[in-house]
């Protein structure tokens, strides 16, 4: 049974982080840390319960989670990332794995169904050219999902083009880029965007309005809304398109994206039934499947 977390936060947060695939002493190391702050691996043996003969291969486990630093002293001393970007990793760890299984279930769920297919794209720039190819294959209606990370140039233009060919083009989420998810402390709810974030969110808001001047965004969105990290577009209903950055760095764009066709296609009526969740069905294209 899981800890009460108010009467035992670090039993419960050792737990999670188990959860999530980290081993034992893994856990129980970046709990010490984060509570004690830097140490060395005697200081992480005596009040983390790691025995001193694992300590190193627990912070080997750590490092290469990104949960850790590393100051080359001797002896070495160990720094936890701060809480914050633990659980964005962790996050994106969790998103990747949700986007892989639904890969995967998607192909197999699609053996016996001509109209449905899914792929996998991975790399930066590929992940860029996969959003850019469904986006020119719109006939009707765009709906694209966005976490506030910059969306690239070429992007950025095809949506344009989209837009002047009539297609409804809509942006979702946080499009001034302050990357608080949902967005809604810093807009005025619809128009181009123009919040009041910092200068960064700005930039992104205002790359948004001048490359798609007529864009419809909306930003005050349910608190109950889970906006992810990374991408979700939906194309005409049919179409649909997750990405995953993967690391500790959410500027650049994402690494991973599954990419998927057909009404009955998994990851299609998956990102259907979250935006109907998140909005009203008016936001859902009229070609969403009963």
């Amino acid at each position: 049974m899981t800890p009460d977390p108010i009467d035992s936060p670090s039993s419960t947060a050792i737990e999670q982080l188990q959860a999530f695939g980290l081993s034992t002493y893994a856990s129980r190391m970046y709990v010490a840390l984060l509570r004690n702050g830097v140490s060395t691996a005697r200081g992480v043996s005596e009040v983390a319960d790691v025995p001193r003969t694992r300590v190193y291969d627990a912070a080997e486990e750590l490092l290469e989670n990104d949960l850790i630093d590393v100051e080359e002293h001797s002896p070495k001393h160990f720094d936890p990332v701060p809480a914050r970007d633990a659980i964005r990793k962790l996050r994106q760890e969790y998103r990747y794995r949700e986007a892989t299984l639904t890969a995967v279930l998607s192909m197999l769920e699609g053996e016996n169904d001509d109209e449905s297919d899914v792929r996998t794209v991975t790399g930066r720039a590929e992940v860029v050219d996969c959003l850019v190819d469904v986006v020119r294959a719109a006939t009707e209606e765009i709906i694209l999902v966005t976490d506030g990370t910059p969306l690239s140039e070429e992007l950025l233009d095809t949506l344009s083009e989209a837009a002047e060919d009539g297609i409804q083009v809509r942006i979702v989420g946080d499009v001034d880029g302050d990357g608080g998810g949902n967005g809604g402390g810093n807009g005025n709810g619809g128009g181009n965007g123009g919040g009041n974030g910092d200068g960064h969110g700005d930039g992104h808001g205002d790359a948004i309005a001048t490359h798609i001047p007529d864009v419809e965004t909306v930003t005050r969105i349910p608190e109950t809304a889970d906006i992810p990290d990374g991408k979700r577009l939906l194309v005409d209903g049919t179409q649909a398109v997750v990405t995953v950055s993967v690391g500790r760095d959410r500027s650049s764009d994402p690494t991973l994206a599954v990419w998927g066709t057909g009404e009955r296609n998994l990851l299609v009526e998956m990102l259907k039934d979250a935006l109907t969740e998140w909005f009203d069905d008016e936001t859902v294209s009229a070609s969403r499947s009963e």
